[in-house]
């Protein structure tokens, strides 16, 4: 907790140094969870950032969300919004720093159920679905949101190549005994996508879509992101853009060792800032 208060401090010496007259700054406190552990979050930010700004929202050029801390749930909720409603000549931006290895060395407790979401809106988990799960993270989320689909057929996607050329074999292996064992998923199934690019996900799951028309028209495509938050982006894109289901399980508990949080402070920085052009003037 301190960690975040400092943080906020150094954002408030920022923002205070900015011209007044070109600048607002907003203070949004979001509760992830209720008294009852029900995830409200996402809804709760939404509502928050729309009274702060309402109908201005439209008025901007260019709307730039800057993602490196948002857990998932909540980046999924406000981007699909923003993308969902911006005005056509309104480019949409998301901006992240991520940090290296050492960001997904931390234990995750006390998952809540797994949530299913379609353009922004909460949805039903489709009966009979394909299940398109990007690796890379916590194979107990993998294992929840498996139980909560129960899909037809599982086609994983392993981040490769990326800057670690072992990363890949790695995930693979850590979700072996679930994929082959346990599930009875087919060789052939495992699909391939860039460990670094956000874009070549989004190609990837496109592809699915247009290759296999026919076949995802009887049993609806569902995505999972499990990664680092560059190829959640991807995945995020590819569900808006082909009107696709998401499907995530967020922790209640974070915790990690202070070794481990003093290396990734130290991996953030030098870590460098990536814009993704999510909608916009490029797409016209």
């Amino acid at each position: 907790m301190r960690w975040t208060y400092d943080c906020l401090d150094q954002i408030r010496y920022i923002t205070s140094s900015l011209s007044e007259g070109h600048c607002r700054h907003f203070e949004v406190e979001v509760n992830m969870f209720d008294s009852e552990r029900r995830q409200v979050g996402d809804s709760r930010l939404i509502t928050e950032v729309w009274d702060c700004l309402g109908r201005e929202i439209g008025s901007f050029t260019d709307v730039i969300v800057d993602v490196s801390a948002f857990p998932r749930t909540l980046m999924f909720a406000l981007l699909s919004r923003l993308w969902t409603e911006r005005p056509y000549h309104q480019n949409l931006y998301a901006v992240l720093t991520e940090g290296g290895p050492t960001a997904s060395r931390h234990e995750e407790r006390d998952f809540i159920e797994p949530k299913v979401i379609r353009r922004g809106e909460e949805a039903d988990p489709p009966a009979a679905s394909l299940w398109v799960p990007v690796l890379g993270g916590s194979m107990e989320r993998l294992a929840r949101i498996y139980d909560q689909l129960q899909p037809a057929d599982v086609f994983p996607i392993i981040p490769f190549p990326s800057k670690n050329p072992r990363f890949g074999d790695d995930v693979l292996l850590g979700a072996r005994r679930r994929l082959f064992d346990e599930w009875g998923v087919r060789y052939e199934n495992v699909l391939y996508a860039s460990g670094d690019v956000a874009f070549d996900i989004f190609r990837k799951i496109t592809d699915i879509v247009h290759n296999f028309g026919g076949l995802t028209a009887d049993h609806p495509l569902v995505l999972s992101a499990l990664s680092g938050r560059a190829l959640s982006l991807g995945v995020l894109l590819a569900a808006l853009w082909n009107g696709l289901y998401l499907c995530h399980v967020q922790p209640t508990t974070y915790s990690m060792t202070p070794t481990t949080r003093n290396r990734l402070i130290q991996e953030c920085a030098s870590a460098r800032p990536t814009v993704v052009w999510l909608d916009g003037a490029i797409y016209a």
